[in-house]
């Protein structure tokens, strides 16, 4: 089963690479120890709200981009699929309109 702090872990590596910064980068940015980053990254550490704030500061994400639910985690790891729904998650309602009426003209057409 995947704990909380497994799916946090998760998204921290996952915001850190995008970010294109390597874990001691982002431990002296946040001023924390690599070894910390390492241990929050696999899951095996938990960390502290303020933290949190530094991380998300440093990584340009909200709080809750962090900590994503147990449905979306499992739908991420079947690939393309769970690459469109953290896509589609990011968007506001008027794009998800746009992308909902693209995405049926294009299956109408195949």
């Amino acid at each position: 089963m995947t704990t909380l702090k497994d799916l946090f872990g998760a998204q921290v590596r996952h915001y850190r690479n995008k970010a294109g910064l390597n874990q001691t980068q982002l431990a002296e940015r946040v001023g924390v120890t690599t070894e910390m980053i390492g241990k929050i990254e696999r899951g095996t550490s938990g960390t502290s709200f303020n933290t949190i704030d530094k991380l998300c500061r440093e990584l340009r994400v909200p709080p809750n981009a962090l900590f994503p639910s147990q449905e979306l985690s499992e739908i991420n790891e079947r690939g393309p699929l769970g690459d469109l729904v953290v896509k589609l998650s990011k968007l506001n309602e008027e794009e998800i309109e746009w992308i909902s009426k693209l995405l049926k003209e294009a299956l109408a057409h195949p």
